[in-house]
């Protein structure tokens, strides 16, 4: 039920890129992206805010191509099951199921597990601008438990963009809604781009 799959063949982004088939394992949902309470995931308050088809911008089909790079080589975050739901510039929304290998002492989900997912949000969210960053710094507070058989969702949004420097804030939600953990990342970027020179057109004239 989590795993949804844009079934459309090639097609070209507006930043220049052809989009591949079913990019994602899983992929990314179609767009305008299903919230998670019509994917099933809960109700209202945990769903980003969609962005119907005519409201994508081109920073936003960059943002994705950034993403379907990252994922390609993230073995930790495929690894743990997490699935992408939504990515634009300058933010993410991932999620999560938490599994019997994640459950600590006390019959919890292991704290260091809801820290890697928000952590992964704020990685996917401060690698939307075709700048590669790592983080330099972040802070988690959690708020209430997780267990097994629980979703999170873990949504990233950028809070300030400087120089070489970035801050994320990433909320981490149960699928009623409850809010789990609340994380800050710092971004640092490494000089390097995805898509190096002028491959990627993300004004585009006509």
């Amino acid at each position: 039920m989590l795993r949804q799959t844009c079934v459309s063949g090639p097609r070209q982004r507006s930043c220049g890129v052809t989009l591949s088939e079913n990019p994602y394992d899983p992929p990314l949902p179609c767009y305008p992206p299903r919230c998670p309470a019509q994917a099933g995931l809960g109700p209202d308050p945990v769903c980003p805010a969609p962005r119907w088809p005519g409201s994508m911008t081109a920073a936003d089909d960059l943002a994705r191509a950034c993403a379907e790079n990252l994922w390609a080589q993230d073995n930790a975050s495929q690894g743990l099951g997490m699935a992408i739901r939504d990515i634009a510039a300058g933010h993410a929304v991932v999620t999560m199921e938490i599994r019997p290998s994640m459950v600590n002492g006390h019959g919890l989900c292991h704290g260091g597990f809801i820290f890697t997912l928000a952590n992964s949000a704020f990685a996917y969210a401060c690698n939307t601008h075709n700048e590669m960053n790592l983080a330099q710094h972040c802070t988690v507070t959690f708020l209430r438990p997780a267990r097994l058989g629980d979703t999170l969702i873990a949504e990233a949004t950028e809070r300030a963009r400087e120089g070489h420097s970035g801050i994320y804030d990433v909320c981490v939600r149960s699928l009623n809604g409850e809010i789990v953990a609340e994380f800050r990342g710092h971004s640092r970027t490494l000089g390097q781009q995805f898509f190096p020179g002028d491959s990627i057109d993300v004004h585009p004239e006509n």
